[in-house]
């Protein structure tokens, strides 16, 4: 007997970001908190890129309210997103990615190894970091003055560069930061608890999708 064909199925940003975040929150107690959420379009204030971290209790420049859940969010904006991050992998980066926010406001030795990361940046390192802000002030997206941009947002880079093996990072990096950096990357590193088979790719369907989150 012939068995039917079997037809592909589409599941929304929206349903693989719940699962990446489910895995990621069972992958490690540090970050069992996190929420994320799916909107469409683009971020509402005009803010590039394609994702944003919210804190608990965190308000836009117009006083109204980004996260309400109490916990810490991570808001996907999928309007924003280019086809690499519409994939299972570019979801789960994305995530990854803007988790690590979280850390570096609630985790004192997450947040000290992020300073050493820092600290301990070349010559090189130095300037480019100082014409990306002086480009993003250029065109209208930054207006908080350096320190305070670079201790919200671009430290965190630095870190997500490297974990993420992002190719235009990977290369500046000197010996000394590597090795924080490493440490950095144990410490997030799936619970020995979890097995490896927990944490692979499964396949997905419509119905398996519903039942988790319907």
């Amino acid at each position: 007997m012939l068995l039917p064909p079997q037809t592909e199925v589409k599941v929304s940003v929206s349903k693989r970001a719940q699962i990446a975040a489910k895995r990621l929150r069972e992958s490690n107690p540090v970050f069992k908190d996190i929420q994320v959420m799916v909107s469409p379009g683009v971020s509402p204030y005009g803010q590039k890129g394609s994702v944003q971290f919210h804190s608990p209790g965190a308000r836009g420049p117009d006083g109204k309210a980004l996260n309400t859940t109490g916990k810490p969010l991570i808001e996907i904006y999928e309007g924003a997103m280019s086809d690499e991050q519409k994939t299972d992998e570019g979801i789960k980066n994305l995530i990854y990615g803007d988790a690590q926010h979280h850390l570096s406001d609630s985790d004192p030795e997450w947040r000290k190894m992020r300073d050493e990361v820092w600290e301990n940046r070349n010559p090189k390192e130095k300037a480019f970091d100082r014409r990306k802000y002086e480009d993003l002030k250029s065109r209208g997206q930054e207006n908080r003055p350096f320190e305070e941009w670079a201790n919200m947002s671009w430290k965190d880079a630095h870190v997500r560069g490297y974990l993420n093996n992002e190719p235009e990072w990977m290369q500046i990096y000197n010996p000394k930061q590597i090795a924080v950096l490493e440490k950095m990357r144990s410490y997030i590193a799936p619970s020995p608890s979890k097995s490896a088979a927990k944490l692979k790719p499964i396949p997905l369907s419509a119905q398996f999708v519903d039942l988790l989150y319907p």
